[in-house]
């Protein structure tokens, strides 16, 4: 199934700019990288675990002899996958720009 907003990103990127144009239009996801995590929490994500796996987390959580904040790990967590994977963190900087302008 197409996606009407990675299919217009696609075009936009094979319009065969010139380098200069690139450069005039070139994207700072430096920016973006550098506050990750620092705005307000309002967006939830959501993962499945099986039984042994949440029985875990609950003993983690409610252990007082473990400091350990599942949620600020996986934040964590994040933040290194968009180091470690630039192109990606930078399509999704794009796209929730376009987001934002609509």
């Amino acid at each position: 199934m197409s996606n009407p907003l990675n299919d217009a990103m696609d075009a936009a990127e094979s319009d065969g700019e010139t380098d200069e144009e690139t450069s005039k239009n070139e994207f700072d996801a430096d920016e973006y990288l550098n506050k990750l995590g620092e705005g307000p929490k309002e967006q939830t994500v959501g993962f499945s675990v099986d039984e042994p796996m949440h029985r875990f987390y609950k003993e983690l959580q409610s252990d007082d002899n473990i400091e350990f904040n599942v949620a600020e790990s996986f934040r964590e967590h994040l933040k290194k996958l968009a180091r470690r994977h630039p192109e990606t963190f930078e399509r999704a900087m794009r796209k929730w720009e376009i987001d934002r302008e609509y």
